[in-house]
C-alpha cells in the first residue's frame, strides 16, 4: 500500500468533513421539512422580548439549505491557494 503525503491526507480529511456537512444538512432538510408539513406549529411567547415566536420548521430548512450550499461549494469549487 503506497503512503500518502501530507498534503494528500489533508486532502481527504477535508473532503471527508464536507460530506459530512452534506449529510447533516440533509438531514436539518428533512426533519425541517418533515416538522414543517406534518406537525402542528408551536406558537410561545418571548421570555426576553415578550413577543411571539412561532417554531413551524423553517429554521431547519434554511440550515439544512446552508449546509448544503456550503459542502457543495467546498466538494466541488474550492481551490486551494
Amino acid at each position: 500500500m503506497k503512503k500518502l503525503n501530507e498534503n494528500q491526507r489533508e486532502k481527504i480529511e477535508f473532503i471527508k468533513l464536507s460530506w459530512f456537512v452534506f449529510f447533516i444538512g440533509l438531514l436539518f432538510f428533512f426533519v425541517g421539512l418533515y416538522r414543517f408539513l406534518y406537525t402542528e406549529p408551536t406558537i410561545t411567547m418571548s421570555s426576553r422580548t415578550k413577543h411571539p415566536v412561532m417554531f413551524d420548521g423553517s429554521y431547519f430548512i434554511f440550515l439544512g439549505v446552508i449546509f448544503i450550499i456550503i459542502s457543495i461549494y467546498r466538494i466541488f469549487f474550492y481551490k486551494e491557494s
